[in-house]
């Protein structure tokens, strides 16, 4: 595994609170767990959202509705740092984003 050039991908305030591998709380075919620390942006322009690199660190899913990337099914503000669901797969990502959006 070669660590890929972090300071293209994020702005580097971004890229010194993620470090070079995920921690990851749980993970299954369809999803996964993430601990996003504080400081981190859930989505946008140098969000871990956008971190490819960080992101391919997950096991592939061979599910039929396989999303290309892992997407979060919610957002923490960047200063809150906690567990983000990230959803493999078109039907978790649906299912997920639903029940936090009641």
């Amino acid at each position: 595994w070669a660590e890929p050039d972090v300071a293209e991908a994020l702005p580097a305030s971004t890229t010194a609170v993620l470090g070079a591998r995920l921690r990851v709380a749980w993970e299954d075919d369809s999803l996964a767990v993430i601990v996003k620390p504080q400081g981190c942006a859930t989505q946008g322009k140098g969000s871990l959202a956008r971190a490819d690199w960080l992101l391919r660190q997950l096991r592939p899913t061979a599910a039929a509705d396989a999303l290309r990337q892992p997407r979060p099914t919610h957002r923490l503000d960047a200063g809150t740092g906690g567990l983000l669901v990230l959803a493999k797969t078109s039907a978790a990502l649906r299912t997920i984003s639903a029940s936090f959006a009641e």
